[in-house]
């Protein structure tokens, strides 16, 4: 997304007094799942997290409990 159509579209929503932005406008399915679903958004995040960082040698944390 364009850095500029970005900035406008977020300064439109905060005129607005939109009390949470999400842009560009197709976040907003991750952000519903996420507040439907957050076990899924915390696994969705440790999948991505470890093929960023087993691939560069470094070790994900581990999980709690």
């Amino acid at each position: 997304m364009d850095p500029n159509v970005f900035a406008r579209n977020v300064l439109r929503a905060v005129q607005r007094n939109r009390a949470i932005i999400i842009e560009p406008a197709w976040w907003r399915l991750f952000w519903w799942a996420d507040r439907l679903f957050p076990r899924f958004g915390e696994r969705l995040g440790e999948t991505v997290l470890r093929r960023i960082l087993v691939p560069s040698g470094l070790k994900p944390p581990r999980r709690p409990g």
